[in-house]
């Protein structure tokens, strides 16, 4: 980057000949243990340019390098089996550097209209995502009380990195079940806890196979207790 930046042809010319090495390097210790050699690397490259470019080789429309961008990120996300933008935060290599890895995930979460300019943007957000729970809650909206519940966990743990191997697999595990409408975490102290809105005649076989998934997951149990939405802390005169 610094060649091109300095617009020096030798350091460029330089620069590139460490780049191919480096692609023939591995090309050749791969086809040595029989798993590619560069002739697949080059098919693949040109397979790669053909599905994310749809703009130039199928039938998607971009007016400007905007457009193209997009396309190509949708295509991207589509390749790699990505549904919502924090598939897309998670897909951040975590070897990168924190300030690299941190100007990433922050460009991907602006995708998703998580880009705030201040601390009061990002509180006025957040009290509008709370106001959508709410009113779910008093509709009786369950499933989309479960949505914005899932959401929330993805947030937690794509965007600020605060929940863990034991929450993201006790909340994968509970999504995955039919009867469950949602599940985040709710604290991350002495190994964490979440909650999960499950139908009332599924919650025995909803405890049973994530117990039991959970356990040969991770390696030791987890504990389960039935809730219901009350009115919250009350004062009683004595």
């Amino acid at each position: 980057v610094d060649a091109i930046d300095c617009n020096d042809d030798d350091k460029i010319l330089e620069e590139t000949g460490d780049l191919l090495l480096q692609s023939v390097f591995h090309a050749v210790m791969k086809e040595e243990m029989g798993a590619f050699n560069l002739t697949d690397i080059l098919s693949a490259l040109c397979v790669k340019l053909i599905t994310r470019h749809t703009h130039v080789f199928g039938e998607d429309k971009a007016s400007d390098d905007a457009g193209a961008l997009s396309v190509g990120e949708k295509n991207k996300m589509t390749e790699k089996n990505q549904v919502t933008f924090a598939d897309s935060v998670n897909d951040v290599p975590k070897c990168f550097p924190a300030a690299m890895r941190a100007q990433k995930v922050g460009k991907r979460a602006a995708k998703a209209g998580l880009d705030f300019s201040s601390v009061e943007a990002a509180a006025t957000r957040i009290s509008e995502e709370l106001t959508e729970l709410f009113d779910a809650l008093k509709a009786g909206d369950l499933e989309e009380l479960g949505a914005l519940l899932n959401e929330s966990h993805y947030s937690l743990r794509d965007l600020y990195e605060v929940t863990g191997v034991e929450l993201d697999t006790l909340s994968a595990l509970a999504r995955k079940e039919e009867d469950c409408l949602g599940s985040r975490m709710i604290g991350a102290g002495f190994g964490g806890c979440t909650i999960s809105i499950v139908k009332k005649t599924a919650v025995d076989g909803f405890i049973r196979r994530v117990s039991k998934a959970y356990f040969e997951t991770i390696g030791y149990k987890a504990s389960f207790y039935e809730t219901s939405i009350e009115d919250g802390v009350t004062v009683s005169k004595l």
